[in-house]
């Protein structure tokens, strides 16, 4: 099981920015092992910000399928804002 996997998600967070097509996972544990973080960055408007809002249910895609720890965002928002510690 990954730790966060998009699956060809399309996102449009207006002036925040947008991903298109995202297919991305990160593997649950990290390679480098507990208490690992991982970065999300890029250029204003290239979506880092949507990302991370992808991931707690504060943006929904228009396309595709958010996961963190295996819970789809969307449905099981609370649960995955949890994991997130949010």
């Amino acid at each position: 099981m990954d730790a966060v996997r998009f699956s060809d998600v399309v996102a449009d967070d207006g002036p925040r920015g947008w991903v298109d097509g995202l297919s991305w996972s990160t593997p649950s544990p990290p390679p480098a092992g507990p208490g690992t973080a991982v970065a999300v960055v890029g250029p204003p408007r290239s979506g880092p910000s949507v990302i991370l809002r992808l991931l707690v249910d504060l943006a929904h895609p228009i396309r595709g399928r958010a996961e963190v720890f295996g819970l789809d965002t969307a449905a099981e928002r609370n649960e995955a804002r949890r994991r997130c510690g949010y």
